[in-house]
């Protein structure tokens, strides 16, 4: 069966330069929920800690938004299967950009810890969406490609937003949560994106055996326990 992708027809020829930039927003998303916080926060901890407890709330600023990912990523998963891509991207991009932002008007660091979680569930539905513009979006022989290329272009935002985050924090350690605006312009192309759904696939592009194969059938067991 050709695909969408493929035959340069369908959601991916309609998407345009916009598949691309997703792709490549999609892993930078991630490592700024994770990192984007880390170098102020000496300073959070002197500004916000009260009590023997307040020095391991701040740690959980960052702790939490992993932990987050955990159930954000399979969330996503089953909202894409059910409402469609765009509506999932469109929200994910939007929560990641208002939970990051609102940070930086919060003093209570209960609440502070509740945004970076909803911060994580969002930053692992972008992830997600990434790997299914990649693998869904894109042909077979490009897709190898394209996921090196996200995971440069995270590396690439690392060098260039670490310091920026640093010289903000310098002059005062709340405006460091501006780098979370990152997530606004990639709503709004959300916004344009196609509705169809992503291409089909042939029994082929399946990472297992014949479709419709149980998973435990042919999913490696192994590779969550070393993930684990």
């Amino acid at each position: 069966m050709e695909s969408h992708a493929d035959s340069g027809t369908g959601p991916q020829a309609a998407a345009g330069w916009r598949i691309i930039v997703m792709i490549l927003a999609a892993a930078p998303v991630i490592l700024l929920a994770i990192s984007g916080i880390s170098s102020v926060l000496p300073k959070m901890e002197a500004a916000l800690a009260r009590g023997p407890e307040g020095a391991l709330l701040v740690k959980m600023l960052v702790g939490v938004v992993p932990a987050a990912m955990v159930a954000g990523a399979p969330l996503s998963g089953f909202l894409i299967d059910r409402i469609g891509l765009k509506k999932v991207m469109f929200a994910d991009y939007l929560v990641f950009t208002v939970a990051g932002f609102a940070g930086m008007f919060v003093d209570n660091l209960y609440i502070m810890i509740g945004l970076r979680f909803v911060l994580g569930l969002a930053a692992a539905g972008v992830g997600v969406t990434g790997i299914i513009l990649i693998n869904g979006w894109m042909p077979p022989e490009k897709r190898a490609f394209w996921l090196g290329t996200s995971i440069s272009a995270a590396m690439i935002c690392a060098i260039i937003v670490n310091p920026i985050s640093g010289m903000l924090g310098e002059i005062n350690w709340r405006y460091v949560f501006f780098i979370y605006l990152f997530g606004a312009p990639f709503a709004l192309i959300t916004a344009t994106f196609p509705d169809d759904r992503p291409v089909s696939t042939t029994s082929a592009d399946q990472p297992g055996g014949p479709a419709g194969d149980p998973i435990l059938r042919w999913f490696p067991l192994w590779l969550g326990f070393l993930a684990f």
